[in-house]
Formats: C-alpha cells, sequence, structure tokens
C-alpha cells in the first residue's frame, strides 16, 4: 500500500484549457484546499495540467502524484492535450481505481464520456432533471438547498480524497463495508444521504465503480461485492427501471434477487438460518408516485415472494425511520467500524443548550457529537445558580455552533434561548455562529418564520434518537470551514 508522502505532489488537478482555471473551478479548488488542509494539517501540494513544463518533466510530475481530480467537461474531451493526458494518467495507476477522482459541473451521458474513466463514480455538482413535470425542479429549489447540494458534494470529495491522502489507507483491509444498491434516479438524493452517513460513521460503501450493463457480469460484480459487506440496502422507487442486457430484469430487481441468492449460498449449511451473519434491507419510499402499472405489480409480486424475502426486511417507513432501523441492524450485527471523519470536526466547539432536567435525555446526542470529533459545552447546572447567566452568556461567546434541546411545554424558555442567540453580538461575540439549530423532543407547535428570521432551523424528533437527525446540523457546521 502506498504513503502519499511518497510522491511529490499530493493531487494532480487534470482540466481543459491548460492551467487557466475558470471562476467555478477556482473556487472548488480553493475550498477542497482548505478542507483537506484541516483534515490532514498539512499545506496541500497541487500540480495542474498544462504547466510550462517540457515532456518529459510533465510525465514525472503526473506519475509524482498521489491522486488525480479530473475535471470532465465537453471542452476536455474535445482537446487531444487532455485527452492525452488522461491516458497518461491511466497509465500511471496500472488499474489502481482508487486513486482518480472524477468531477462533473454538468450532465454529461456515459457514452460521451472517454472509456477509461467511464465506469468511475463521479461527482456531480449538479441536479439532475426530475423525471415527472410536477416535481419542483432544481432551479426552483430555495437557495440554501442548492448551496447544501454543492457543499455537501464537496465534503464527500473531501474526505474521499482525505482517506486515499492519510495514512488510513494502510489500515483499508479493516474497513467495515456495507452494500448500498444502485437505484433508480427519483431515488438517489435519498441514496446519496444514506451513504453520506454511512461513510461519515467510518463505513466502507460498495459498489465503488458503476455496474456492468450486462447480467452475466453484473451477477458476478454484485457477488464479489457482497462477500466483503455484512449487510446490502436496496431503494425502491417510482419506476422499475431499465431493463439489464440479456435478462428480463432491471438493475433495482437484479440486485435484489443477486442478494437473496448470496443469503441462500451462505447459509446453505448453516443449522441456524435465521442467525446468518448477513443482513438484507429493502426500503420501499412510503411516498411514491408510481409511474406505470409494471412497478406496481412488481412491488406487490416483491411484497409476496417469500423466496426472495427470505433473510430480508421489506420497509416501507419514513426515509428518518428507515435510517434508525439502519442503525439498529448494524448495531445488532456488532459490526463497529474504525471512525474516520473526526478530524474534520475536531476542535469545533458545540454549545449543547438544555434544561436541567434534561441531562440524561440528551446524553446520546452528547457523545454521538463527541464521538464525531466534536467539542461539547453544556448548559451550565441549576446548582451554578450564581453564575449561571454569565456562564451562559460567555459559552455563546466560546463556542462555533449551537444546539438547542426543547423537550418541554416551556415556551418562554425556548425563546430566551433564541434571544439570547440574537443578543450574542452584545454579549462580545464577534462573529456568526457556524450553525443554529432546535431539537424539538416533544409535542409543540411553532410558526417556523419565528424560526426562520432568527437564522435557527428545525429538527424534529418523534423517536428515538438517531445521528442521521443531525444530518443537517453537521453539513451546516462543515460548510462554514470554508
Amino acid at each position: 500500500m502506498f504513503d502519499f508522502m511518497d510522491f511529490e505532489n499530493d493531487i494532480y488537478i487534470s482540466l481543459a484549457n491548460g492551467n487557466i482555471l475558470n471562476s467555478w473551478e477556482k473556487n472548488l479548488v480553493q475550498f477542497l484546499t482548505t478542507l483537506l488542509e484541516r483534515l490532514l494539517n498539512k499545506k496541500m501540494r497541487i500540480a495542474y495540467s498544462g504547466e510550462d513544463r517540457a515532456l518529459q518533466q510533465n510525465h514525472t510530475v503526473l506519475s509524482g502524484s498521489c491522486v488525480y481530480i479530473i475535471l470532465l467537461n465537453e471542452d476536455y474531451i474535445r482537446s487531444e492535450n487532455s485527452m492525452a493526458e488522461l491516458e497518461s494518467i491511466c497509465n500511471c495507476l496500472q488499474g489502481d481505481k482508487t486513486r482518480i477522482f472524477k468531477v462533473l459541473k454538468s450532465e454529461m451521458p456515459l457514452n460521451v464520456q472517454p472509456e477509461s474513466v467511464r465506469n468511475y463514480l463521479s461527482y456531480d455538482f449538479f441536479e439532475k432533471e426530475v423525471e415527472n413535470p410536477d416535481e419542483q425542479s432544481y432551479y426552483d429549489l430555495m437557495i440554501y438547498e442548492i448551496e447544501r447540494h454543492y457543499w455537501t458534494k464537496l465534503t464527500d470529495l473531501s474526505f474521499d480524497i482525505y482517506k486515499q491522502l492519510s495514512k488510513e489507507t494502510s489500515e483499508e483491509n479493516k474497513e467495515i463495508a456495507i452494500y448500498l444498491a444502485e437505484t433508480t434516479t427519483d431515488q438517489e438524493k435519498n441514496l446519496e444521504s444514506i451513504k453520506r452517513e454511512l461513510k461519515r460513521l467510518g463505513y466502507k460503501i460498495f459498489p465503488d465503480t458503476r455496474l456492468p450493463s450486462n447480467q452475466d457480469d453484473l451477477k458476478k460484480a454484485v457477488f464479489d461485492y457482497l462477500k466483503k459487506t455484512f449487510m446490502s440496502i436496496h431503494l425502491i422507487g417510482n419506476n422499475y427501471g431499465e431493463i439489464i442486457q440479456n435478462s428480463q430484469y432491471s438493475i433495482i430487481d437484479l440486485q435484489i434477487r443477486i442478494a437473496s441468492d448470496y443469503y441462500e449460498m451462505i447459509n446453505t449449511d448453516r443449522k441456524d438460518p435465521e442467525g446468518a451473519d448477513f443482513s438484507r434491507l429493502i426500503w420501499i419510499n412510503p411516498d411514491l408516485k408510481l409511474s406505470n402499472e409494471k412497478q406496481k405489480q412488481y412491488i406487490e409480486q416483491l411484497k409476496r415472494d417469500a423466496d426472495i424475502l427470505k433473510g430480508a426486511s421489506l420497509i416501507q417507513t419514513p426515509l428518518e425511520h428507515f435510517k434508525s432501523i439502519i442503525l439498529a441492524e448494524i448495531k445488532s450485527k456488532n459490526q463497529q467500524p474504525i471512525h474516520s471523519f473526526n478530524k474534520l470536526n475536531s476542535g469545533t466547539r458545540v454549545y449543547l443548550i438544555h434544561e436541567s432536567q434534561s441531562f440524561d435525555k440528551i446524553s446520546e446526542i452528547s457523545s454521538f457529537l463527541a464521538n464525531s470529533g466534536f467539542e461539547i459545552i453544556h448548559s451550565p447546572l441549576l446548582s451554578e445558580e450564581k453564575n449561571l447567566l454569565k456562564k451562559h452568556r460567555q459559552n455563546l461567546i466560546d463556542c462555533d455552533a449551537v444546539l438547542i434541546y426543547f423537550d418541554s411545554s416551556d415556551e418562554f424558555w425556548l425563546k430566551s434561548k433564541l434571544n439570547d442567540l440574537m443578543k450574542a453580538p452584545g454579549f462580545g461575540r464577534n462573529r456568526p455562529f457556524a450553525a443554529k439549530a432546535v431539537l424539538i423532543d416533544c409535542e409543540y407547535d411553532f410558526l417556523q418564520e419565528i424560526f426562520d428570521k432568527k437564522g435557527v432551523f428545525i429538527i424534529r424528533s418523534n423517536q428515538a434518537f438517531s445521528p442521521f437527525l443531525l444530518d443537517k446540523f453537521i453539513d451546516k457546521i462543515q460548510m462554514s470551514f470554508v
């Protein structure tokens, strides 16, 4: 296994038009560099294509780079120099697919992309066109959601590059893996949300390349992936999906069938098949808008198919509840990963505001944030009444982000804490909060605009705590790093 210290450059950025970056590319590289330097605690060594170098020197720079970012667009494909450089990069890698990162600013059909990187998963900094005209399009989304998509993709890219550049790569054989099956376009956001959180918790996610387009090759690829995992997760969406070559099944259906065959295979010789170490979770979105009769029939048939569902759990609940089920299933298998995303949060102070009687209830929240690398500041205890207000105000000055936990009917208490956030500059705070949120863990009716005006977003919890509840809160904090 390579060590990034053996390379002259950490990152080589391959782009069209030489080393002339447009404004979008400049911002991407700048933000990416900031995140990686925070994660690795070192200055990034970055080389670009098209810099003034002799041919032999350029080959040396290419071969002396640890990872490669391909900024793929139409200009890149039309450029003979760019295509030749891409070929040289692939030759340097000698089949190591983990060190190329394909970035797309706009959608590009697979059949147009260079064959050498066609099967690589891409980091898509765009929203795909919706399938149904009544659905809200990307351009109609709130500005915050547009920005959040960009920052979450940037965080994904940073984290995956970090794993390649860090010494944790040498421990790759210790990673615990989950198979997260490819799905239809309408469920890709849900899939990405689950993938992001599982990665953040330290799990390796397969498939890590595009699956083959014909049945025989796909079966072999999926089987090979499943052998490395302890769980498969499948999302069923609005349509059945395209039929795989040389098959009567779609890629979604076929992956479920292959996972069923795999489960049957590993349990053939077991005395207790129900005690298998391999789990299968199949999720049907409860808010489906089924686009055709075939999908309706498929779902009804799947629900009745005892053979395919053997050893599987078929779940039709809201996404957040399904995420909790995933974590519960992981816990039941005692599959604890090596946490590897903590460094980005290291040193970030979260002020967890709560009433004294809620201290026991927030223990899971506090533990999760602490295990994620955050430094937790708790509300002062009532026993410290003499300095209660002074400590509270100092905490508002010292922290980076605020999470208010509300589980009572004391609306006056909640409003007073929200007002304190607005007053923080008067207490001596000289910078904005990275994130401000209220986690409501009770029946409470509120006007959303009250929170919006204060720049605070709401997290609703009416069940046992799940780390997925804090997705948006953590994303918001990490956005502030750049």
